[in-house]
């Protein structure tokens, strides 16, 4: 299946469609978030907090940056296409956040539950999933 440039979303193809597979993974897609496709402009890894360069290129943030979202794809290296979770929801089994807490960009892109070491990017619902903020 084809997708979307920017947002990742599925695109039909012509002639014979799976609307039920389709349908399926258009939704799956809306409840986890937006997502945004774009070359990594630094070495940049799955939730680091990232912003786009005046390259339009993803970066690390840190924090004294603007935050756009959150890196889903595992790992990307300059100049590679990955995705940053721009919304919605993400979920990690091996975090061990507190229920109700907000996280925070700190100061290598990574998230963080100390108020003081950047901008407050997500929400915590449970140990393990997050609610990402309108950046």
């Amino acid at each position: 299946m084809a997708y979307t440039i920017d947002f990742n979303l599925p695109k039909l193809p012509s002639g014979a469609v799976d609307w039920i597979a389709a349908y399926n993974d258009l939704c799956d897609k809306i409840e986890a978030g937006r997502t945004i496709s774009t070359l990594a402009g630094v070495n940049i890894t799955q939730y680091q907090c990232f912003y786009i360069n005046s390259s339009g290129k993803a970066v690390v943030a840190s924090a004294d940056t603007d935050v756009v979202g959150i890196w889903q794809s595992f790992l990307n290296t300059v100049d590679t296409l990955g995705l940053g979770q721009l919304d919605g929801t993400m979920t990690n089994k091996k975090w061990a956040w507190i229920p109700g807490t907000f996280l925070y960009s700190g100061i290598n892109g990574d998230l963080s539950a100390t108020p003081s070491k950047g901008r407050r990017v997500a929400y915590v619902l449970t140990a393990t999933k997050i609610l990402l903020l309108t950046l």
